[in-house]
């Protein structure tokens, strides 16, 4: 990958929803030349989509909770079926430590959030943490965009 294609990731990280010819102002190529970089990057997986970022309290989500639970080997395709299944977890990765996954989840209520974790102990013992605030929101990776 190219410094022009780190920069073009810097700023689709910084906005998604840039058209090709900000894009192609910015990084001083042609509008064609940004097509054909875009569509490199994601045949070559370096980008594998595009998401709004959402305010989850403006549609009622009040509360986020990381949730940590020890999940037996051959307990997780049930226990990723079930995730997959529902709705409020964004994301789950499996981790090193005395737990094996590490999820975040937002509800509406926190009786929603303890229903779930009721609901998730058959697969094992969790440890959950409620979010007071946010101190770094999102944001990509900074690539190098120096000549190399």
């Amino acid at each position: 990958m190219t410094d022009s294609h780190n920069r073009l990731i810097n700023l689709l990280q910084q906005n998604a929803r840039a058209t090709i010819t900000e894009l192609a102002k910015k990084l001083f190529i042609s509008n064609p030349s940004v097509s054909a970089k875009l569509h490199k990057l994601e045949k070559e997986h370096y980008i594998t989509g595009y998401q709004a970022q959402i305010n989850h309290r403006k549609l009622g989500y009040h509360i986020k909770a990381y949730i940590m639970i020890n999940v037996a080997p051959a307990d997780k395709p049930d226990f990723q079926q079930y995730i997959e299944a529902s709705p409020n977890i964004i994301f789950a990765d499996v981790i090193t430590g005395a737990y094996s996954i590490l999820m975040c989840a937002y509800f509406q209520e926190s009786e929603d959030l303890e229903n779930f974790i009721n609901e998730v102990q058959r697969f094992g013992r969790t440890q959950t943490n409620m979010v007071f605030s946010t101190l770094l929101a999102q944001r990509g990776i900074a690539l190098d965009e120096s000549d190399t």
